[in-house]
């Protein structure tokens, strides 16, 4: 079975099982979830359980249907997030031998 995974700029969002989260998680209405260089956010809006306990990482337990939306009108697509399911968020890394960074979206 294949569990679901998405991109939204320099986001990835993949499903996972639910015991990753830790006893730390914090219930949110709606967060910023990554700025960008551009000065855009990306953010959850909807009710949710969420663990950052993890540098780089943010895992996100939709309490009821949720959506990640990117603040650019022209920007990208809605990702869903279906309640009851559990899903890690991170921002996208680039390597290289000078340096590692995020990347920019």
């Amino acid at each position: 079975m294949t569990k679901f995974y998405a991109r939204q700029g320099d986001l990835v969002i993949r499903e996972i099982e639910s015991s990753t989260l830790s006893d730390a998680t914090t219930k949110v209405t709606g967060m910023v979830l990554a700025g960008s260089h551009s000065g855009h956010t990306h953010r959850i809006v909807g009710d949710a359980l969420v663990d950052s306990t993890m540098p780089g990482v943010t895992y996100v337990q939709p309490q009821a249907d949720t959506v990640i939306v990117h603040d650019r009108t022209d920007g990208h697509r809605d990702v869903p997030l279906a309640a009851g399911k559990c899903y890690e968020i991170a921002v996208l890394r680039e390597r290289s031998n000078a340096e590692d960074r995020a990347v920019e979206d």
